[in-house]
């Protein structure tokens, strides 16, 4: 029989047992996520792997693909293995220190590195998805860079762009330093260049979605542009469109010194004239009548 007094003795004795250390703990826990990746790797590697928001360091050499999803969000991983070439679903490194990434990659889904020191990234990346890159001090993409969705490189020190660069989704480059496009590039989606420094667009540019050009210094755009979306050059000192301008969405020329509109101009949405030379010398019915290809509203005021 338990008496009472041994009851208290060995409770007393628990309470004066040292607690676990910090360190100890984190490394206790880290040796169990090391365990947790090397049945990962035993069962095939498929299915997705999160480790986000863990302590994890590194990944073990022997981890050479992930079926699905890898989540390190908000860890302190450096590097990923150098063996590591294909990650099936979303890759997500955002918040880390990462610095680099292995040569050959291949992302099946979208790659994260938004706010991350990364400066470069390897030759022949692919990724299927998204990539995201805004915040990060990315100087230069590599040749042969694909990307089947979205590429945000807003808010990097980013001046140029690679020959052959094609892009699926929309291409954000507001608030970069970037000076040219290249001549061959293709935008599937949308293209930013909000508050750019950029001041000429290349001949035969095509845009599958809207073009932004607020805040730039562009003063006249190539002949045989493309704008599958709207196309916004409020706050820029463009003073002439070029002939046979299409636009398939609506066109923003609001605050700008506008002065002429081609006689060809094609519009399929709303057309943006106040606070225009325009505006304040023609009214909506004569605008109208130089532009009969614009088929949404004309605002002037």
């Amino acid at each position: 029989m338990i008496k009472l007094k041994d009851l208290l003795l060995e409770a007393e004795l628990n309470i004066l047992l040292p607690r676990r250390s910090k360190e100890e703990r984190n490394k206790n826990y880290i040796t169990a996520l090391q365990k947790q990746i090397q049945n990962y790797i035993k069962n095939g590697s498929s299915g997705d792997l999160d480790l986000s928001y863990t302590p994890i360091q590194a990944l073990p050499d022997n981890l050479t693909k992930v079926g699905g999803y890898l989540n390190l969000r908000d860890t302190p991983i450096k590097a990923l293995p150098n063996n590591l070439t294909k990650v099936g679903g979303y890759l997500d490194l955002s918040y880390t220190p990462i610095q680099a990434l292995p040569d050959n990659l291949s992302v099946g889904g979208g790659l994260d590195l938004y706010n991350t020191p990364i400066q470069s990234l390897p030759d022949n990346l692919t990724v299927g998805g998204n990539l995201y890159l805004n915040n990060t001090q990315i100087q230069a993409l590599p040749d042969n860079l694909t990307v089947d969705g979205y590429l945000d490189l807003s808010n990097t020190p980013i001046k140029a762009l690679p020959d052959n660069l094609s892009v699926d989704g929309y291409l954000d480059l507001s608030n970069t330093p970037i000076q040219a496009l290249p001549d061959n590039l293709s935008v599937g989606g949308g293209l930013d260049l909000n508050n750019t420094p950029i001041q000429s667009l290349p001949d035969n540019l095509s845009v599958g979605g809207s073009l932004d050009l607020r805040y730039t210094p562009i003063k006249a755009l190539p002949d045989n542009l493309s704008v599958g979306g709207s196309l916004d050059l409020r706050y820029t000192p463009i003073q002439a469109l070029p002939d046979n301008l299409s636009v398939r969405g609506s066109l923003n020329l609001e605050n700008t010194p506008i002065q002429a509109l081609p006689d060809n101009l094609s519009v399929a949405g709303d057309l943006f004239l106040s606070n225009t030379p325009l505006s304040r010398k023609y009214t909506k019915k004569q605008l109208r009548q130089m532009c009969p290809d614009v088929k949404g509203n004309i605002y002037i005021k």
